[in-house]
């Protein structure tokens, strides 16, 4: 099957963390429920980007599509954004935090 942006899908498989993210192994089951939906960012605050889920030790946040208002980013590349590579940003009241860009559309 070939997965298209705007999918809905359930995957089932190992959930480990590899390099400090979160991955999924093993493969069981892929199931694609629709295509072509609307994706949207979710609107957080670097407060909430920041947010690590300590029990379970996966990044709560990691591989969301988010937008984040009234922030700067910390040496920001002169020309292009490179592809899976993070970024750190920093709010109008000095807090800061890691914003990725994915490989990709």
């Amino acid at each position: 099957n070939r997965l298209s942006i705007g999918d809905s899908i359930t995957v089932t498989g190992k959930c480990t963390v590899y390099a400090g993210l979160t991955e999924l192994k093993t493969l069981r089951n892929l199931t694609i429920h629709r295509s072509g939906n609307l994706i949207l960012p979710r609107p957080m605050t670097i407060l909430e980007v920041n947010l690590i889920d300590t029990a379970a030790g996966f990044i709560e946040n990691e591989g969301w599509f988010i937008q984040i208002d009234s922030v700067r980013i910390i040496d920001a590349p002169a020309d292009t954004f490179a592809g899976n590579t993070n970024y750190t940003i920093e709010d109008t009241q000095g807090r800061a935090g890691q914003a990725g860009r994915a490989q990709g559309r």
